[in-house]
């Protein structure tokens, strides 16, 4: 009888002191767009979202009375967001996460929708952000948009990370729009200097990590059985309050 062994288990992969499990990371973010497929296939996707965009002076305003770009770039971006359907949002994370950006926000318009920074963020990896583009969900790390983001210009077009994409033409839509209702409007030119911060790649990367801060993107969890273990059908999607206490809780977890 031809005798069988078994092969070895694969090795997990150790990097910078933290052990990863390939595997079990790749079939979880498998499963997770499989759950957002089924869940939010209607969603808009995210170049269907920037080529409907529209601006405002209201929102030149808003950058305006920021003290950085990137703060009123962002509010701006999610007042677009809020004006559609949670569930249609070409954009979604699976949790809220604190971001220190080093910025003074007593001196901008209060955001509501901001938790408070979580001081051990940093140090623990990242969830995925979803984005949706030819008619499905792709989930990506914030590492490597990251990455991507600060080697801009050594990346084949193809390897290109769909949210890197989405917050360069972001930036690219809200800088063109600018420059028509400038000389409409001389009143915009005081914010000339603003301006010119939204093709940074450090300002992308400021805003992918408020876009993970913001609560406005979150995935809440569906209501799958009652007491008795019947099925109960999928909850709408919900904007859920944390507190400091509570965004710590999970981030530790």
């Amino acid at each position: 009888m031809e005798s069988i062994v078994a092969a070895p288990a694969a090795a997990p992969v150790t990097i910078n002191n933290n052990t990863i499990n390939n595997n079990n990371t790749t079939n979880n973010n498998t499963l997770n767009v499989v759950c957002m497929n089924n869940r939010f296939g209607e969603a808009m996707g995210s170049n269907e979202f920037i080529d409907n965009l529209e601006f405002n002076r209201r929102d030149f305003e808003i950058i305006d009375k920021c003290r950085f770009y990137v703060q009123g770039a962002h509010m701006v971006l999610e007042n677009k967001m809020e004006g559609i359907p949670k569930d249609r949002r070409p954009i979604r994370t699976g949790e809220v996460a604190g971001y220190d950006d080093g910025e003074d926000d007593e001196k901008v318009p209060a955001d509501t929708s901001m938790v408070p920074y979580n001081k051990d963020y940093r140090d623990k990896n990242p969830g995925p952000i979803y984005i949706r583009d030819d008619g499905e969900w792709t989930a990506e790390c914030p590492a490597i948009v990251e990455y991507h983001l600060r080697n801009n210009g050594c990346s084949k077009p193809q390897n290109i990370p769909r949210v890197m994409n989405f917050l360069m033409q972001y930036g690219n839509k809200i800088y063109d729009t600018y420059q028509k209702m400038k000389p409409k409007d001389e009143s915009l030119k005081r914010i000339d200097d603003k301006m010119m911060q939204s093709g940074r790649s450090q300002t992308h990367i400021e805003l992918l990590y408020k876009i993970r801060q913001s609560k406005s993107y979150t995935v809440d969890p569906p209501e799958t059985s009652d007491a008795s273990g019947g099925e109960l059908p999928a909850a709408e999607p919900v904007t859920v309050e944390t507190t400091s206490q509570e965004a710590t809780a999970t981030t530790a977890t």
